[in-house]
């Protein structure tokens, strides 16, 4: 399974003395139902620090200096504030997360791993993704092996460091408010698969499934839904020929065999209170293979499939290819109404 974040690594450079407000008009071909996006603000890194740009204007240097080099960017939910991994001397901690605001100046720094001379460090070997999980909490994660990774969650109130654990697949699930997180755990690699037993947990405590059973494979990272009051995810158990689609809502479970032969990773994203699920292709979300409408609701009942979030994956994709023909690594979009903000808000 891929992670729920990718690194990109960065390379760049940046200083900003003014940032001004453009608009943007793609053509018809890059707009979703035909729709004209205005204000779409870009930050990426170009020679070891960030860039910022409005609109179609120029790529402006932000004024964060030092020889420190920048890395993964992302635009916080309200596109005010910018979030970015910072390297720092490794014998001080393992990097910085800093947050920025349009302009370049610092609103908050939390150092990951600090050196501290009564406490040793055994987790992430390396930053590797970044993201917001609320308007006040960040979560920063790396390897530690082929399939387990730490993460830390910050909370920017309090410029801290305020949960941190381990999950199985990479695969962490934050609720929309950033208190409670569900995680993968009991299958990592060195586990034979028909020895492990691999179960979710919320809040430490295990949702599914209510007894271990052996082999059985998340094939999905679980998501939530946008209200905070369910959970899906995709399970493969080895007596079964196809896929299923597990709901978690009001503390019960609910699963129904997805209807198609796709083998592989799965994916399952909301829209209000219904689900998609989609095949992954090369580590990203492919074609939609079943939308199962109301999924609070009971028995699950597969329909057509739709996709909420094509008109969204394909502007990013569109922005990104051209800003990085620009020289721009690490991009990142927000904007005002459009279909980006439908899109996980992190470094990818």
């Amino acid at each position: 399974m891929t992670g729920l974040y990718s690194k990109k690594r960065a390379t760049a450079g940046a200083v900003l003395t003014s940032v001004a407000s453009f608009t943007i008009a793609w053509a018809a071909s890059a707009q979703p139902a035909g729709k004209l996006w205005r204000d779409v603000w870009t930050v990426g890194v170009r020679a070891g620090g960030l860039v910022l740009r409005g609109g179609t204007g120029p790529f402006i240097k932000l004024p964060i200096g030092g020889p420190e080099k920048d890395d993964l960017p992302v635009w916080s939910p309200d596109g005010l504030r910018i979030a970015f991994v910072q390297s720092v001397d490794t014998r001080v901690a393992l990097a910085d997360i800093v947050v920025v605001d349009r302009a370049g100046r610092e609103l908050a720094r939390v150092a990951i791993e600090p050196v501290l001379p009564d406490r040793a460090y055994a987790g992430m070997s390396d930053v590797a993704g970044l993201a917001w999980i609320s308007a006040s909490r960040l979560v920063v994660h790396g390897p530690i092996n082929p399939s387990q990774s730490q993460y830390y969650v910050i909370d920017l109130a309090r410029q801290a460091v305020v949960e941190d654990f381990i999950d199985d697949e990479s695969a962490p699930a934050f609720s929309p408010d950033g208190l409670h997180v569900a995680i993968l755990a009991g299958a990592p690699h060195f586990v034979p698969p028909n020895k492990s037993a691999a179960r979710l947990l919320l809040d430490g405590k295990t949702i599914y499934p209510a007894r271990p059973v052996a082999g059985l494979d998340f094939v999905s990272e679980p998501k939530w839904s946008a209200d905070g009051s369910s959970l899906a995810w995709a399970v493969h158990a080895p007596e079964t020929a196809h896929a299923s689609l597990v709901v978690w809502h009001g503390g019960e479970t609910r699963g129904v065999m997805i209807p198609s032969n796709a083998t592989g990773d799965l994916s399952v994203s909301w829209s209000g209170a219904n689900v998609l699920v989609r095949a992954q292709e090369g580590g990203a979300d492919g074609r939609p293979l079943s939308w199962f409408s109301d999924a609070n609701a009971s028995p699950l009942v597969a329909r057509v499939a739709q996709d909420p979030l094509a008109a969204g994956i394909a502007m990013r994709d569109t922005l990104a290819e051209r800003v990085r023909a620009e020289g721009i690594a690490e991009p990142n979009f927000w904007c005002t109404g459009c279909a980006l903000s439908v899109l996980p808000r992190a470094s990818y």
